[in-house]
């Protein structure tokens, strides 16, 4: 593994990986733009493979302590690893081919982790996205056909927002402009509300005491990784449906309180049961059966020739973690949000780690109710946190550092 960071050849390949973060975030909400540019699905399988390459491509930075250190982060790549080379020789029709091409680089590029926070590959994306992505939301405004379309655009805000202390007054302004324009066109948008709003008060938690910060962080991300868990088992006792709360309380009429996500548990549950891959999962290459997606095609004038269709990708995270890599997946992504959150909380020398580690927590209960596990600048912000949880870099900086490099470096 080289250490030449700095070397010409190094600047060139974090420059293009970086470039290919803004793509990443503008190919991911062009299906909500009036221009399309993949709008066929051989356009988008391909765009998927090349944005892909220089994710993989910057796997030359990882170094064997990163991966000695992170065993349970290595453990769930390979399991994912396994499993996609399994669902590779499964792909025995166009079909299965597409879904495998379109559901892999979410997962996989999970890799990432291992290397993107490192500090001059970090400060590369943060400047691409300042001078590309930011000057590309007026593309967005113009084209956009719905409101929900900004809250997807601008996940790396999300980073900012956890660091707002570090920033300096003008930096501040910018983001908090930001951030009510995200909230106030995705209003209706509650999975936008729910993230973004999060972020800000995790990030707002840095203007306590340390040792106060510490308890609630400590706390807080018990609460996270637990809590989901806990809910889930109510359900499926069919003690408590918390997705029902809206209902119950009377409200079944208001679309943020509407319970979306029940059937999709039970569907996926099913599924797995009846085909024997509750354990193992069933590969990117497949999807859960699903008969509610047969209705709503029905709706639109598709004629269904089974009583259910293969759905290959949910918008609950969760759920699409336990369908392609089964109950030894979920384990493993579990134990991963576990040591990552536990060692930026407790092996950091600055409060913003800390609150990254809560923030990387309530990402593990926020997957229990959305995030997409695709291309999209939503999973390259998670891929941030788990790297900024694990790398020593910034961990081990104090806190006038954090916000030295933020202003100088990372600020917009």
């Amino acid at each position: 593994m080289t250490n030449t960071f700095n070397s010409p050849y190094t600047i060139k390949k974090t420059s293009i990986l970086a470039f290919t973060v803004v793509l990443v975030s503008f190919f991911a909400v062009d299906m909500w733009l009036e221009i399309k540019i993949s709008s066929t699905l051989t356009a988008k399988l391909l765009r998927n493979i090349i944005l892909t390459l220089p994710f993989i491509w910057g796997c030359q930075y990882i170094t064997r302590s990163t991966i000695k250190n992170n065993k349970w982060v290595a453990a769930y790549i390979c399991w994912v690893c396994i499993v996609c080379i399994i669902g590779l020789f499964e792909c025995s029709s166009k079909d299965n081919l597409a879904k495998f091409l379109d559901n892999v680089p979410g997962s996989i590029l999970i890799i990432s982790c291992l290397y993107i926070a490192k500090p001059n590959i970090l400060t590369k994306i943060a400047s691409y996205w300042k001078y590309y992505s930011l000057p590309l939301l007026i593309v967005i405004i113009i084209t956009s056909k719905i409101n929900d379309v900004y809250g997807f655009y601008l996940c790396f805000l999300q980073i900012y927002l956890l660091f707002f202390k570090a920033l300096n007054k003008k930096n501040k302004i910018i983001i908090l402009t930001l951030l009510i324009f995200v909230l106030f066109l995705s209003s209706d948008a509650r999975s936008h509300v729910i993230k973004y709003g999060m972020a800000f008060i995790i990030g707002l938690l840095a203007y306590i005491k340390t040792n106060r910060l510490i308890f609630i962080a400590k706390i807080g991300r018990i609460f996270c990784l637990i809590v989901p868990i806990f809910f889930f088992i109510l359900g499926v006792t069919k003690t408590f449906n918390i997705f029902e709360i809206g209902e119950q309380n009377g409200n079944s009429n208001n679309e943020v309180l509407v319970d979306t996500r029940t059937l999709i548990y039970v569907e996926a549950i099913n599924s797995a049961i009846n085909n024997n891959y509750l354990w193992q999962g069933c590969t990117p290459a497949h999807g859960y059966d699903s008969h509610f997606q047969v209705n709503l095609s029905e709706e639109t004038g598709y004629i269904a020739k089974k009583d259910t269709v293969e759905r290959s990708q949910s918008e609950v995270s969760i759920i699409n973690i336990f369908t392609w890599y089964g109950l030894i997946g979920i384990f493993l992504y579990y134990m991963l949000f576990w040591t990552c959150s536990k060692k930026a909380i407790y092996q950091s020398s600055n409060k913003y780690i800390i609150l990254v580690g809560l923030y990387l927590a309530f990402r593990w209960t926020y997957a229990w109710i959305e995030d997409f596990n695709s291309l999209n600048s939503s999973n390259i912000v998670l891929w941030i946190i788990i790297s900024l949880s694990i790398l020593p870099y910034f961990r081990k900086m104090s806190n006038s550092q954090i916000e030295n490099i933020f202003n100088k470096k990372i600020g917009i």
